[in-house]
């Protein structure tokens, strides 16, 4: 089912002079009928999101528009969610009807199954389709509400704001890539945030932060952060209120302004059978066909099959898997090679080794070519399933200070580095959280040891991720092995 309503940025438009065009009233009448198609009333029920929205038209009516989009069943992803905020540039009837088009467009497209691909489209049909002088500017959040994870894609769109109930933290997603129409290509790079029960996701168009007071200050990205502090302990629609009156007490609005305010909770309903999209890659069949049973009634879904590494690329390209399990040696050749060939093509697409082979240089081969996992084929079945769960969720499936150790003992030259010799400076905490990262200890583990709560835990993982380069958890402690950052540490 696709909805309508609430969340996800997805375009902004920004007008090209200083002065409004002037429309017939007969024509902002018109103006007003069209957007309303485009921008639903309350949002739908979901399990596990609160939210609010509010939609206000400035006198001379443009292009915002707002949808949430929910996945069908048959694509297995019920637990993701989809938010989008848009704008297109100009006024009136003009603006109102290019936002409809793509209000209209943006389902057909299947978003959740492939972002950046649908933005993409979006972005040609606008470069194609409209003159040259328009364009649009679009954030599209894909939501894993039960994961806990936000992938952000924003073009050339007011920055998402987060707040972390855990620390009371602020987020803010600086960096919108350009907007969509001015070129033919458009190749924009997603942020990825954790999204913690009762963090609390706003989106907007510009006209909620370029409103001006009587001294000429914009209300800003400040202005939101300062009522998301004061507010963050109410609903959403206190939250959402809050945010319309400070604006207004600021002056009148002359832009169209939308919002979007949503706070993740606690999801009701467990997994469903074959929320998890697998491919497998082995050259037995005997293999896939027991893998295929274990899997049978559980989240994970085998979605396709590939008899070589040759064939890997291609069965990801066509079946879009949330999860690879590869053999590291098969017939054809060497497992790695397709593993190097995914993670390049794919780089979010998550990779789990599942071999025979337990030789630590293959394991590490494996981890630094990109690999989330390393399974053994002769393990418990419900340790299997244990280890995919955590892999998916970004916790080690490894005993990590048997892999750090190996890592140091395969590697021919040890450079010896500290935290403050980053471009981007480790914290002290930080440094201490990847260390134990590397060995071996869950977030919750980490918690305990160092006293602070699991969310505190998850952001600063966030961070180090971030600051390193690297994709994931795993990789983080890779790294920290590789760098003499991953010292063996006992917790009494």
């Amino acid at each position: 089912m696709t909805c309508r309503s609430s969340a996800v940025d997805v375009v902004l438009v920004r007008r090209m002079g200083d002065e409004f065009m002037q429309f017939s009233p007969q024509e902002i009448k018109l103006a007003q009928a069209v957007q309303s198609a485009a921008i639903p009333g309350s949002p739908p029920p979901i399990d596990g999101l609160e939210i609010a929205t509010r939609s206000i038209s400035a006198l001379q009516l443009g292009g915002d528009f707002h949808m949430v989009f929910q996945p069908a069943k048959e694509n297995r992803r019920s637990h993701h969610v989809g938010l989008a905020v848009g704008d297109v540039c100009g006024k009136g009837l003009p603006a109102s009807l290019t936002a409809t088009s793509m209000g209209h467009l943006l389902p057909c497209l299947d978003p959740l199954r492939n972002p950046l691909a649908t933005i993409q489209a979006i972005n040609r049909e606008l470069e194609e389709r409209t003159p040259a002088e328009s364009f649009a500017t679009l954030v599209f959040v894909d939501a894993d509400l039960r994961a806990g994870t936000l992938d952000i894609w924003s073009a050339g769109h007011p920055p998402a704001v987060l707040w972390r109930s855990a620390t009371g933290s602020i987020s803010v997603a600086e960096g919108g890539n350009v907007p969509l129409g001015f070129f033919s290509d458009w190749n924009g790079s997603k942020r990825s945030w954790t999204w913690e029960v009762g963090d609390v996701l706003v989106l907007y168009s510009d006209g909620l932060i370029e409103t001006r007071d009587g001294k000429g200050e914009m209300f800003g990205v400040k202005g939101i952060i300062s009522v998301l502090k004061d507010r963050c302990q109410g609903s959403v629609e206190e939250i959402a209120d809050s945010l319309i009156e400070e604006v207004h007490a600021r002056g009148a609005v002359t832009d169209d302004l939308t919002l979007l305010v949503c706070r993740r909770t606690e999801l009701t309903t467990a997994a469903e059978p074959g929320s998890v999209r697998v491919l497998l890659v082995d050259d037995h069949r005997i293999w896939r066909d027991g893998v295929r049973s274990l899997l049978d009634d559980t989240e994970f879904e085998v979605v396709g099959e590939a008899g070589s590494g040759r064939e890997a690329s291609e069965a990801v390209r066509r079946t879009q898997p949330n999860l690879v399990l590869l053999d590291i040696r098969m017939a054809d050749g060497d497992g790695l090679e397709a593993l190097r060939a995914i993670k390049k093509e794919f780089p979010d697409t998550k990779v789990v080794m599942l071999t025979t082979y337990e030789h630590p240089t293959y394991k590490v081969n494996a981890l630094e070519a990109g690999a989330s996992g390393y399974l053994l084929k002769g393990m418990p079945h419900d340790e299997m399933l244990a280890s995919l769960r955590n892999i998916l969720n970004g916790e080690l499936d490894t005993d990590a200070r048997a892999l750090t150790s190996a890592i140091r003992a395969a590697a021919n030259v040890a450079r010896d580095v500290h935290a403050d010799d980053l471009v981007a400076p480790l914290t002290c905490r930080e440094a201490e959280i990847l260390a134990l990262v590397a060995n071996g200890l869950s977030n919750h583990e980490i918690a305990a040891a160092l006293f602070i709560s699991e969310g505190t835990v998850k952001t600063h993982v966030e961070h180090v991720i971030g600051k390193l380069g690297v994709s994931d958890r795993l990789q983080a402690a890779v790294w920290a092995a590789r760098h003499n950052l991953a010292p063996e540490i006992k917790l009494s």
